[in-house]
């Protein structure tokens, strides 16, 4: 007939399988569960039991750091990915749009807009003056004319 081991024995064997299974939570219940002891002998008094009791909350409280620092670590590396993506985004959109070429496009476009203005204002204002020397009463009668500028300050649409 084989002798059982004691349960403080049984107690002690179960939380070291525990403390070296890092995927194991640690708590008084499942030492007993994993002891197949009934839960009840770790509350029990004596000096052995309480030395045991102590040591499956130092387990316990030890393993859920180790949970808090693993849980912690894979935030830093999720964080850390989004950053990476969002620098990338970032690289990727400052290279797309070149603001130097669009802003210098834009410059030359409307630089040959006000040349095109300005042309056509002088344009204006030659044939107005050559309408005013061939015949200026004409022009005068109808139109207020700025003899200067060559300008049309009024026009008298009942005449």
């Amino acid at each position: 007939m084989s002798e059982e081991m004691p349960a403080n024995e049984k107690l002690q064997n179960a939380l070291a399988r525990m403390i070296d299974d890092p995927s194991r939570k640690i708590n008084n219940n499942s030492v007993a569960k994993e002891a197949g002891v009934s839960n009840s002998i770790i509350y029990k008094k004596s000096n052995t039991y309480v030395a045991l009791k102590n040591a499956i909350k130092k387990a316990e409280e030890d393993r859920n750091k180790e949970f808090y620092v693993q849980k912690l670590e894979e935030e830093v590396r999720k964080l850390t990915r989004q950053l990476k993506n969002a620098k990338e985004k970032i690289k990727s959109q400052s290279e797309e749009s070149t603001p130097d070429v669009d802003e210098s496009m834009w410059i030359n476009r409307l630089t040959e807009m006000y040349r095109i203005s300005d042309n056509l204002m002088t344009e204006n204002k030659s044939l107005k003056n050559r309408l005013i020397e061939l015949d200026p009463d004409s022009v005068l009668d109808s139109e207020h004319i700025d003899l200067v500028t060559g300008e049309v300050i009024k026009i008298d649409f009942n005449k």
